[in-house]
């Protein structure tokens, strides 16, 4: 890469997402200084990177996984107000079309990132905002280095899909689709923060079998998978 890095950050939305990550690299409990927001945070080192990461939490009224674009972009805010990362990463499940040469755990890193399903049809330059469209230019270099292919993260707030979102995703050559990465890029694009996703595949969007049923099989691979792709990232940072 053309920079390097001291301070990297990880947001990453479920606790079961984040678990492995935590326990790979010996990530110890911090104590966010925001009580009323359910975010939670874990530090420590990795080849002499500073490391942090910040789980989008659960929420205190519904006791689930705060999941999807608002907690991430809280989340993301936090992240940079308590840790000032230099680089910020969304690692994280995503579904993917098998009909694009995807396969259950294949693990990519974001070439762009976009929203879905923000359909805002009220002139060019408000669509364009919605859309997003963020390019992770650090991130060519990091699939050679790292073999990991890249691909299109494209993000929404539904697991479904409308007939529309369909074909926006069918649309992009490779993707994986997920709930947060584009609402992280957003944030992190406010502050001048380069940022990137890697996204394991958990389930295959063309199958004709329940999203949530593939996601409960697959996960346990997809998640070693995951923490084996992040460490070959981070050790290429840390050599850098």
């Amino acid at each position: 890469m053309d920079r390097s890095f001291c301070k990297v950050c990880m947001i990453v939305a479920l606790e079961k997402e984040a678990a492995p990550l935590i326990n790979r690299f010996g990530l110890k409990p911090y104590e966010m200084p925001d009580p009323k927001l359910p975010c939670r945070a874990y530090i420590g080192r990795y080849k002499g990177l500073e490391l942090s990461l910040v789980l989008c939490g659960k929420d205190p009224e519904y006791k689930v996984s705060c999941i999807g674009t608002v907690p991430a972009a809280l989340a993301t805010l936090e992240a940079i107000r308590c840790f000032q990362p230099e680089l910020i990463i969304n690692p994280g499940t995503s579904g993917a079309f098998e009909a694009k040469g995807s396969h259950i755990g294949q693990v990519y890193i974001s070439q762009k990132i976009r929203f879905y399903d923000r359909r805002i049809n009220a002139g060019t330059a408000i669509q364009a905002w919605g859309e997003g469209n963020f390019s992770c230019s650090l991130t060519s270099v990091l699939a050679r280095e790292t073999g990991l292919p890249l691909t299109v993260v494209c993000t929404g707030d539904s697991v479904d899909m409308s007939p529309v979102d369909r074909d926006i995703l069918e649309s992009e050559p490779v993707v994986a689709k997920e709930m947060e990465a584009a609402a992280v890029a957003r944030v992190a694009s406010l502050y001048g923060i380069p940022m990137f996703a890697v996204k394991v595949v958990t389930d295959l969007l063309d199958s004709s079998e329940n999203i949530g049923s593939q996601f409960r099989r697959n996960f346990n691979l997809a998640a070693d998978n995951l923490c084996t792709g992040m460490e070959k990232i981070l050790f290429r940072i840390a050599r850098s």
